[in-house]
Order: structure tokens, then C-alpha cells, then sequence
């Protein structure tokens, strides 16, 4: 959230669309985590799912 905040990525017209993996791959890079240990606030609330996920990994 603090990141979103930040830098309004998200806010444009796609809502997230283009910047999402870009953000996420910085951000995973960054901490030195895995995309999938990128959460959303709470420990248990990802921000991938489902097709969003495998698509995100490849």
C-alpha cells in the first residue's frame, strides 16, 4: 500500500494494468523475495491470483 501511495501507480486509466508486474518484479527485486511472497497489507492477502499469478511468473 505504501508503495501505491507513493507513487500512484495503479491510479492511472488501466488501474494497474501496465505498471502491476513492472511494480511487483521492483519490488520482489528489491526485498530480494520471490513475486509470490509480495503481499498486499496483511500477511496472508496476495496480490496475485489464480491466472494473474502464472501469467506474472513466466
Amino acid at each position: 500500500k505504501a508503495m501505491k501511495k507513493r507513487t500512484r501507480a495503479g491510479f492511472g486509466k488501466c488501474q494497474g494494468g501496465f505498471c502491476q508486474a513492472k511494480v511487483l518484479s521492483l519490488l520482489a527485486s528489491y526485498q530480494k523475495v520471490s513475486l509470490d511472497k509480495i503481499n498486499y497489507g496483511k500477511p496472508h492477502s496476495p496480490i496475485l491470483l489464480g491466472k494473474a499469478k502464472k501469467g506474472i511468473s513466466e
